[in-house]
């Protein structure tokens, strides 16, 4: 289902899997008119795509009819806590996608997601200082492209993050968001510059079954002591701190498992 706006209100269009968007009947109000929405809790709506600048009151309160939603896409608009709570009324929610959004908490830019059922997370160009995620079946975790500077995570079934270009994480934080998460099989710390071979080894450390990772345009590693036995796919594009040296460790390091290695134009 996707919502959009329009001149009178926000017409509703169920997208069947094979067909084209057909209108579905169904129409939200706009901000101008406070009556509360209409959304039949009949309809077997499992997926919303709702612009962002639409979560007033009484959409809210007609999204709370959906129970059997299980994806649900935000664009843009600015999320709060109220947005956040919002999501326990969705109890088989298991994707949430949410872009080019402004998180807030109480005037700050903190906010904190917790749900029982998810599975897929991703919180993509979005604004925030601090993101805190406790979801205890999630598996896959992107915060691409975010302005975060803190990333506090509860996830004890992650298998999949992605924190690429998020420029504002520090070398620290993104440890500590790796580390947490002992079962990944998968991380793309691509273009975060603070990065450093402490922070690897630390990871490979603790993620002791993680099977891909892309370093690239991470300027200081060189990888030298990082020994990651069991990886099987690994990208370094542009990576300055790769020298000679670096090359000459990595078949002890890397390729017991290594299928993939994509280097280029690395410092080497």
């Amino acid at each position: 289902m996707i919502i959009t706006q329009g001149k009178n209100g926000c017409r509703v269009y169920e997208r069947p899997s094979s067909e084209p968007t057909q209108p579905c009947g169904a129409i939200i109000p706009s901000t101008a008119s406070r009556q509360r929405p209409s959304l039949e809790p009949t309809q077997a709506f499992v997926e919303l795509h709702l612009p962002g600048s639409l979560l007033d009151i009484p959409v809210s309160e007609a999204l709370c009819s959906l129970r059997n939603l299980e994806v649900l896409t935000i664009d843009r608009g600015t999320l709060s806590d109220a947005f956040f709570s919002l999501l326990a009324n969705f109890p088989v929610l298991n994707r949430l996608r949410i872009t080019e959004a402004a998180l807030e908490r109480g005037g700050t830019q903190e906010i904190h997601i917790h749900h029982e059922s998810l599975r897929y997370l991703e919180v993509m160009r979005c604004r925030a200082l601090r993101i805190s995620v406790s979801c205890s079946l999630l598996e896959t975790l992107s915060l691409k492209c975010s302005s975060i500077s803190s990333a506090i995570l509860s996830c004890p079934l992650l298998r999949e993050l992605d924190v690429s270009s998020c420029h504002k994480l520090s070398d620290h934080e993104v440890r500590g968001a790796a580390i947490s998460c002992s079962l990944l099989q998968s991380l793309d710390i691509s273009n975060c510059s603070y990065v450093s071979d402490y922070t690897l080894r630390e990871i490979a450390a603790s993620c002791t079954d993680l099977r891909f990772l892309d370093t690239s345009h991470c300027p200081i590693i060189s990888l030298e002591a990082v020994r990651m036995p069991r990886l099987v796919d690994m990208r370094i594009h542009n990576c300055e701190g790769i020298n000679t040296t670096s090359m000459a460790t990595l078949s002890q390091c890397f390729f017991s498992f290594l299928r993939h290695f994509n280097l280029i134009s690395a410092g080497c």
